[in-house]
């Protein structure tokens, strides 16, 4: 199944928008760790931490299963002044993917709208209004 890099973007910029209005001194860092067993009978471990300072996001994660360790890691930077999202991905094969947007209020007030470039030149767009 793929996924819209640039909707996982629209994604994080909605969530970055919350940091605009509830922006703290201090870092904020959550997460967890814990330990699972598969349908295969095979035991692993994850670990997770995410940390929000100002405008940017940072969320590590990592699996250890059948010896093996996999770790992903996102970065995700909004510039308030102008609205621009930045955000770089990096998956356990150790790929790299960026994308870029930018947030803005609705026209019609009360929400965001948002457009989005993703990997291989990919646009997307939406507008978010809360219920």
């Amino acid at each position: 199944m793929k996924k819209s890099y640039a909707l996982t973007l629209m994604a994080s910029a909605i969530a970055l928008m919350t940091l605009v209005t509830n922006v703290q001194a201090d870092p904020i860092t959550r997460g967890g760790s814990g330990s699972f067993v598969t349908g295969a009978g095979t035991e692993g471990t994850y670990e997770r931490s995410r940390t929000r300072d100002g405008g940017t996001a940072t969320r590590e994660q990592s699996v250890n299963v059948g010896g093996q360790s996999y770790t992903r890691s996102a970065d995700t930077t909004l510039d308030k002044g102008t609205g621009t999202v930045q955000r770089t991905v990096t998956v356990p094969a150790g790929r790299t993917s960026t994308a870029s947007g930018s947030v803005a209020p609705d026209a019609e007030g009360g929400g965001v709208h948002i457009e989005a470039t993703g990997r291989r030149g990919r646009t997307g767009s939406a507008t978010v209004t809360p219920d």
